[in-house]
């Protein structure tokens, strides 16, 4: 009985004292950008934009360099996703991608099914996941 107390402390210990990321947010480039902060530097989540006219506009995104005064470092997984997300930029509309050289990872499906993106720019990239630009058939450069 002991026993089955004493890892039943261990496992609250741990469960209980893990730190849980609240995604913060900012507006750069005319995009709402949901981040988090580790380390003090910045992740991007996810990439929101308001329709104009019932409609988006195809446009160019840029990747902030900072984010709430903090350096952005790497992008998250599917940022552009438009399931569950009313406001999320649907990535049919994005037709270029610039990353700033201080991003050095791009997460698995960033980009995924961005099918309009003609161009990425990128420098200081040094780590892209698996399918990151899956889908971007008209990806050039």
């Amino acid at each position: 009985m002991k026993m089955k107390r004493f890892l039943m402390a261990i496992i609250c210990a741990v469960f209980c004292s893990a730190k849980v990321d609240a995604a913060l947010y900012d507006t750069a480039n005319d995009i709402r950008w949901a981040y988090i902060v580790t380390n003090g530097v910045a992740k991007v989540l996810g990439a929101y934009m308001t329709k104009v006219d019932g409609h988006y506009e195809p446009c160019d995104v840029v990747i902030p360099s900072k984010l709430g005064g903090y350096t952005v470092v790497s992008i998250g997984s599917d940022i552009f996703d438009t399931v569950g997300a009313g406001t999320r930029k649907p990535t049919e509309d994005i037709t270029s991608v610039t990353i700033p050289d201080c991003v050095t990872n791009i997460s698995k499906w960033a980009f995924s099914a961005a099918t309009h993106v003609t161009n990425v720019t990128m420098r200081g990239v040094e780590t892209i996941g698996e399918e990151a630009f899956d889908l971007c058939t008209r990806l050039q450069a």
